[in-house]
């Protein structure tokens, strides 16, 4: 599983992962967006 969100929204969710994903690892880390193509507005 990958998020990719900003790094207080993640460590606010890690409870929820937790209960979610009983063991595994999870790693913060910085990413850099190369090319992102979002949803138009309307």
């Amino acid at each position: 599983m990958i998020i990719m969100d900003t790094e207080e929204r993640i460590r606010a969710f890690l409870p929820e992962l937790d209960e979610l994903a009983g063991n595994g690892t999870v790693l913060i880390d910085e990413a850099g967006v190369c090319r992102y193509r979002g949803m138009p507005t309307a």
